[in-house]
């Protein structure tokens, strides 16, 4: 529907489709949730219109940098903005810095993000699935992964997760997580608590939520 470029964190030229207001207000609501920091990890703002549960992705650009698309048509501002903080972690977690696209899938010792690379030692995914994922679980999802039984999977081990998307993978699972903790929804277990734990050890996930809910919707970052 519409390609935008990302220059220095701000809405920048028009790539392709057609430059509409409703586009450019999805951004301005983006930019209300995103601080600074992570909004200039972007080269890209892409608008589609959904042809399945797909509500937004993130891709990486061909001469690097990432891409954020968001689906068009959500009214709902409460599940448009969980799209996009969720959305967001995979713009942060997926970074360049995050993530070495150098390293061969059979030598990383975690999840490997195949269209991406190996998480970097000491990155935001490297700390997570070391430690929730890390052993006998991430061998179990693998298993389950193969066999075509993620559902099976994730009822075996549903109070782990936030809810039942988060089991797709390592990264579905911390994008989940921290879009639970960004909209300061109710903990569901200890196993989750946990995590929304890490989440708080990384100063970048604590600047986002503090301008999330200082800059975002009211309506949906309710005082």
């Amino acid at each position: 529907m519409a390609r935008y470029a990302v220059e220095g964190g701000a809405l920048g030229r028009l790539l392709e489709g057609q430059d509409r207001s409703a586009y450019r207000e999805l951004w301005s609501e983006y930019a209300s949730i995103a601080p600074p920091a992570t909004r200039r990890l972007l080269v890209e703002f892409d608008l589609f219109e959904p042809l399945d549960d797909t509500t937004g992705y993130v891709s990486r650009a061909a001469g690097g940098g990432v891409v954020l698309a968001i689906g068009v048509g959500d009214t709902n501002p409460i599940d448009r903005v969980d799209t996009m903080v969720h959305e967001s972690m995979h713009v942060i977690s997926l970074a360049a810095s995050q993530i070495d696209q150098g390293v061969p899938e059979v030598r990383c010792p975690l999840y490997f993000e195949r269209d991406y690379g190996c998480p970097r030692a000491g990155s935001i995914l490297d700390g997570w699935e070391r430690r929730f994922w890390l052993g006998p679980l991430l061998e179990e999802w693998r298993k389950r992964t193969r066999e075509g039984q993620i559902d099976r999977f994730y009822r075996e081990h549903q109070t782990l997760f936030v809810r039942e998307y988060a089991a797709t993978s390592p990264d579905e699972d911390i994008a989940e997580t921290f879009a639970a903790w960004v909209l300061d929804r109710p903990r569901l277990s200890s196993a989750v608590r946990a995590k929304e734990g890490y989440l708080q050890t990384r100063p970048e996930l604590i600047e986002f939520k503090a301008y999330s809910r200082s800059h975002g919707p009211s309506e949906v970052f309710k005082a």
